[in-house]
């Protein structure tokens, strides 16, 4: 009798996940190119719309499957902002489910 494991791989979603994934969202959305997006930019000097900016929130917390406020995007005004405290609260889950 064969005893098999099964391997598991979990991605860490680290901020640079996280900062690649808002970018192609983004570009999408705003129809540029990943590469005219600055990530350090307010999301205001984008255009990003408040619809936008919800569908965008939205999206995310189905992605990374955390309950966030439509405010996130006022409240973390950039892609580098968003995704630090993106993967902080990640990191937080991870420590309350331990």
């Amino acid at each position: 009798m064969s005893n098999t494991k099964t391997l598991v791989v979990e991605m860490t979603i680290t901020p640079a996940v996280i900062q690649e994934w808002l970018l192609g969202n983004l570009s999408k959305a705003l129809d540029l190119k990943p590469t005219e997006i600055d990530v350090r930019e307010p999301f205001a000097s984008y255009g990003l719309s408040s619809v936008a900016s919800v569908s965008l929130t939205a999206d995310l917390e189905d992605w990374l499957e955390l309950d966030l406020s439509p405010t996130l995007a006022w409240d973390y005004p950039s892609i580098e902002l968003l995704a630090e405290h993106l993967s902080d609260e990640l990191k937080q889950r991870e420590l309350s489910a331990a």
